[in-house]
């Protein structure tokens, strides 16, 4: 409904209307739900079992009998570090070779 200065009584009551409603919506802006990892806590014991997960992987990979086809893959925890060396090369290769590429000036779209 428009404002019309012929009908103050419908004016006043869109005006309390928007200060009614608005007041709720900052009322229930202030309480915003709890989320699993807003507390310090929750995010602490998914760090321990994520830290202690990886541990327990790394020890039974030490008790494994591994199918190697190369030497070096029997290693204790070659596939480990195999894959944080490519990831780190991924990153680096997508920086410094492929962002230029696709990188535009400033004011490309100016």
């Amino acid at each position: 409904m428009r404002w019309s200065p012929r009908a103050p009584a419908c004016n006043a009551w869109i005006g309390l209307n928007l200060i009614v409603f608005g007041f709720i919506k900052v009322a229930m802006n202030k309480k915003e739900k709890q989320h699993l990892f807003d507390k310090p806590e929750n995010v602490k014991r998914l760090l321990i079992i994520f830290f202690s997960s990886v541990i327990l992987i790394f020890i039974l990979d030490l008790f494994t009998h591994k199918h190697a086809h190369f030497a070096w893959e029997s290693w204790p925890g070659f596939y480990a570090i195999f894959g944080f060396v490519a990831c780190v090369i991924l990153v680096l290769v997508s920086r410094f070779i492929l962002r230029p590429l696709v990188k535009r000036k400033e004011d490309y779209y100016d």
